[in-house]
């Protein structure tokens, strides 16, 4: 049995990958992940809960605790994991093993849907955060939020993503939404769109056109608090990897303040924000090299293909509403010190820009350089990290 604790970081993600085929095939997710699911958990989850449910037939989902079904199903389905745990899994059991109804368990995360539907942004999810998911086949696919029309392809346009974004954004910090401002905030959303118009686009269907009857696109947008100068307590563990490295990095790098005591001090805290657009379909790299399997693709030639699909958002049109091309967000990236990884196929990539060095080119890094080549996954996961506050 696969069994994700509260503590799960990417690490224990990519592990789980390399279980999935190990009998008994049976997963286990908690109600709540520490951190609330940041820095592109809940985007890998449920690339990994789209990869485990598609293996098997029987895919069970089984419940932690000892309280009752009803009360442990219910707080599953308040939050993105859980509502993503249970739309994948094809049976359910109940902590000490008895069989429970899936469709009726996940039935208790629709007052979630229709918050998102209804952009009510706070009852989103039961965290502190934002999560717009579109479920395949659901009745409310179509998010209002995200879509002009109910249809595949029939997004709203990208002055409408501005206004998104900042209202999420604002609905879990204000402050941060003060500090990023507004043309940041713009050029953020410009990025929302085209990795969501991606999902729209290429992750829905299987190598045969054919649309996949479990499937989710998402956007997660997330408020982090972390404290400074504290080695353990309040901090992301190392099985984040290089996010620990960067969020370490601008925590020791925030400017210092006179305190009474005459000596320098830096604030409590530092507020990052978020933002995790996913889908679990068939990945970059089998999507754009028409191939059904990565066999005999090397991982450099995979590499290759992402970077060249990241580089298709590029446009020669001018203005945030128009498009000014994924350098102009590249750029925002770099002046707001963010961090960002990709999770598809078998390669976890990420770019750090909080770094004098770093570029405004897609130059990015293998998560773990000593293992290059990772488990194949669903679909494709980015996570973008922002320090709120620049100073």
């Amino acid at each position: 049995m696969i069994s994700f604790s509260q503590n799960a970081t990417v690490s224990n993600i990519e592990e789980a990958l390399g279980q999935i085929q190990e009998p008994p095939n049976v997963v286990r997710v908690p109600v709540n992940l520490r951190y609330g699911g940041t820095f592109g958990i809940t985007g890998a989850l449920a690339q990994f809960l789209a990869t485990w449910s598609r293996s098997d037939e029987s895919a069970e989902l089984k419940l932690y605790g000892n309280a009752a079904d009803a009360d442990a199903t219910s707080a599953l389905a308040q939050e993105p994991h859980g509502i993503c745990a249970l739309y994948f899994a094809k049976t359910l059991a109940g902590p000490t093993g008895q069989q429970l109804d899936v469709r009726q368990a996940l039935e208790r995360s629709v007052p979630r849907i229709l918050a998102m539907q209804d952009e009510q942004y706070r009852d989103t999810m039961g965290s502190r955060g934002v999560f717009l998911g579109c479920f395949a086949r659901a009745k409310n696919e179509f998010l209002s939020p995200l879509y002009a029309t109910p249809k595949r392809g029939a997004l709203l346009s990208r002055s409408q993503y501005v206004a998104m974004t900042t209202r999420a954004i604002s609905s879990i910090s204000p402050t941060a939404a003060y500090q990023i401002g507004d043309e940041n905030l713009a050029q953020i959303s410009h990025l929302v769109f085209e990795l969501f118009k991606n999902t729209d686009e290429h992750g829905m269907t299987d190598p045969g056109g054919k649309l996949y009857s479990r499937n989710v696109r998402g956007v997660l947008f997330k408020h982090i608090a972390l404290q400074h100068h504290v080695p353990t307590v309040g901090r992301p563990a190392s099985g984040f990897g290089a996010a620990m490295a960067f969020v370490s990095r601008v925590l020791e790098s925030k400017r210092k303040f006179a305190g009474e005591d005459g000596k320098l001090h830096a604030t409590a805290q530092t507020p990052f924000i978020e933002i995790n657009v996913f889908d679990t379909g068939l990945g970059l790299a089998k999507r754009f090299s028409g191939r059904d399997q990565l066999e005999g693709i090397s991982v450099d030639d995979e590499v290759d293909i992402v970077k060249r699909c990241f580089q298709l958002h590029e446009t020669s049109k001018e203005g945030v509403d128009g498009g000014s091309g994924l350098t102009a967000v590249l750029q925002v990236l770099k002046h707001l010190k963010a961090f960002l990884s990709l999770r598809t196929g078998r390669v976890h990539l990420y770019q750090d820009f909080s770094s004098a060095r770093a570029g405004t080119i897609f130059e990015p890094k293998h998560w773990n350089p000593s293992s290059k080549q990772m488990e194949e996954i669903a679909g494709a996961s980015y996570s973008i990290v922002i320090p709120a506050s620049q100073a």
